[in-house]
């Protein structure tokens, strides 16, 4: 139709007139840093310090000199808005790169949100979380491969963010979830990433205590896994899983949507897993409850409960599949039959007609799948 819009697209256009505000050192007393006072140019070290509030306003530019950081230990307010986004960047014509923004020790109610950070690759991660509480909301990071979020005691959340491609490193890493800590992951897009490196590797979390929660996000591939977890309790619901692939046959181990580890105990439920080598690696005596998901074009096996070879490893303990739909997969279960062989219990899915018997109420019709 004439004069009708098929797309927008919103692009920041920054000018540059060789002015900005330098800042650098301890902040002892409250700030407000604004787009009209910016841009801002960290030239050392910049620490918020415990009683203290640094608030950024939306539209506020931040420019890092080489191998600068930010630290918290304070309360950061980093809230830009739609259309009108905080950029923590490089300083114009460096290219060696900052290290970063570092919570340590603070259970302030820290927020980044509607930002972009850009050019963090001096350190060895973008984020950095000890002990300490922080809400990430609708962030992206460029110009980097490292990881994008190194955690250890975290009370923190994430929703609705952009993660970027990675070459060789995790993009998200954390241990240590007990006491007062959480860790959630909720509506977030995974950008593919290459190379022998998981999206989220993660350990330490059991119930009672706290466990990690990941739930609507889309992870668009790894040559590794999507979630490999350690030891670790968690919750994987409503995610979409997708082109997760071994990428050297030659290379050890294998590429899975979820690993699980060390007596991990998970709750998979209405997660789509399409086109991966394996939806669920269970070894080293862990379980899962798997409900409600469809595996589709599985190209290895859906549910795999062995990765090594090695004399005495342990395979998964148990699973739990109900309600599920597993359709033109290479095999639906693999390792299954050795002399350590898991518990499985079947009822109510969609599956091959050999596991009918491990469970009621199990057909093999054809879904009807659409593209």
């Amino acid at each position: 139709e004439e004069g009708a819009i098929i797309g927008t697209r919103a692009l920041d256009i920054w000018f540059d007139d060789g002015q900005s505000t330098p800042v650098s050192g301890e902040l002892t007393e409250n700030a407000t840093w604004t787009a009209a006072g910016g841009p801002y140019l960290v030239t050392d070290d910049i620490v918020v310090v415990e009683g203290t509030t640094l608030t950024i306003e939306p539209g506020t530019s931040v420019y890092f000199a080489n191998d600068t950081r930010m630290i918290v230990r304070g309360h950061l307010l980093a809230e830009g808005e739609p259309g009108n986004l905080i950029v923590f960047t490089q300083q114009p014509g460096n290219e060696g790169g900052w290290e970063g923004v570092h919570f340590e020790n603070t259970l302030q109610d820290n927020r980044m949100s509607h930002l972009v950070q850009d050019g963090s690759d001096a350190g060895t991660y973008s984020v950095g979380v000890s002990g300490s509480r922080l809400t990430l909301r609708n962030v992206s990071w460029t110009g980097t491969e490292n990881t994008v979020l190194e955690m250890v005691h975290p009370r923190v959340v994430v929703t609705e963010c952009d993660f970027p491609s990675t070459s060789g490193q995790d993009v998200i890493r954390g241990t240590a979830l007990d006491g007062g800590d959480f860790f959630r992951l909720k509506a977030n897009v995974f950008q593919a990433a290459s190379g022998y490196n998981d999206i989220i590797d993660f350990s330490g979390g059991r119930r009672p205590g706290p466990i990690i929660q990941v739930v609507d996000n889309i992870f668009n591939g790894v040559a590794d896994d999507c979630l490999d977890l350690d030891g670790v309790d968690a919750h994987i619901e409503g995610n979409t899983f997708t082109n997760v692939n071994k990428d050297d046959p030659g290379r050890e181990g294998s590429s899975n949507a979820i690993s699980a580890s060390s007596g991990s105990h998970l709750t998979v439920v209405r997660n789509l897993f399409n086109g991966v080598d394996h939806a669920l690696l269970l070894e080293g005596d862990s379980d899962a409850l798997f409900e409600n998901n469809t595996v589709v074009n599985a190209t290895i096996s859906a549910i795999n409960f062995l990765e090594s070879d090695d004399a005495g490893a342990l395979p998964g303990r148990a699973v739990t599949m109900r309600g599920n739909i597993f359709w033109n997969n290479t095999a639906t279960l693999e390792n299954h039959l050795g002399a350590d062989r898991p518990e499985i219990i079947a009822a109510l899915n969609v599956i091959p007609a050999e596991f009918h018997g491990l469970g009621e109420w199990n057909i093999g019709i054809d879904p009807l799948f659409e593209d």
